[in-house]
């Protein structure tokens, strides 16, 4: 996938990018390690052969690699009236009392990573840069697992993050954490439509339905392959929808 990006880059740009900004979502703590060895080594080799593949030659590649949580039970308030959200001076008790968009917590509160002798820790922040319209808003929790560029431990990369909370193409307001994996996240969501005949599990989950339901559920799974299939679905192409997309980004 990152070496079919990068090819469109190419494309477009005829040269190869030298920096690259890599959020990733749907990581948790315990997953960190893996990321590290596997998925970071698979982005750089991506890159050799994406540079290989256009005869392209470039300064030393350099990639920052952050994960991206929202699963945590950190919360953030305003000690003063004024610092908070949507003051109504008429009746302060329909008040949104959530901070201000565009709060920014890089120290104290922040995990302050592994104490084990010999082991790493991670530049990591949070990061509200939306405005909560209803209930108590959630700050995204970032980590900073590898930064060629360094840009981690300034105010840089928070605020590269903060702006691209911005392009998130179906508001014209900050979303809550970083568009590209806001973006990501919903592709998710939309390939997963596209996916559905091509599971190879799609007749073991009809199997445990009771026979009252079997029977519809069994053309209902054999249309939905047969359309998959009309659509590109087979191991000799890499996406499972039109010919018509293949070079397109689309996820609505």
């Amino acid at each position: 996938m990152v070496k079919e990006r990068l090819l469109a880059w190419y494309t477009k740009n005829r040269t190869m990018p030298e920096n690259m900004v890599f959020y990733r979502d749907g990581v948790s703590e315990s997953q960190f390690k893996e990321c590290i060895e596997k998925e970071i080594p698979a982005i750089n080799q991506a890159y050799k052969q994406a540079r290989q593949q256009t005869k392209t030659m470039s300064k030393p590649f350099k990639l920052t690699f952050v994960i991206v949580t929202k699963r945590h039970s950190s919360r953030f308030f305003p000690t003063k009236k004024r610092d908070c959200t949507g003051i109504d001076a008429r009746d302060p008790m329909k008040s949104n009392l959530n901070v201000r968009p565009g709060l920014y917590v890089g120290d104290t509160v922040t995990d302050p990573g592994p104490t084990a002798k010999g082991s790493e820790t991670f530049t990591n922040f949070y990061l509200q840069p939306h405005e909560a319209l209803k209930g108590t808003a959630r700050s995204a929790h970032y980590y900073v697992l590898k930064d060629d560029m360094r840009i981690g431990n300034s105010m840089r990369l928070p605020n590269i993050t903060h702006a691209l909370s911005y392009a998130f193409g179906r508001s014209t307001r900050a979303v809550s954490y970083v568009a590209p994996t806001y973006i990501a996240d919903r592709l998710c969501e939309r390939g997963r439509v596209y996916l559905r005949g091509c599971t190879i599990n799609v007749y073991e989950d009809i199997k445990k339905e009771s026979e009252a339901v079997r029977e519809d559920k069994l053309k209902d799974a054999a249309k939905t392959i047969a359309e998959s299939k009309e659509w590109g679905c087979n191991a000799n192409k890499r996406n499972p929808w039109h010919t018509d997309l293949k070079d397109t980004m689309f996820w609505m």
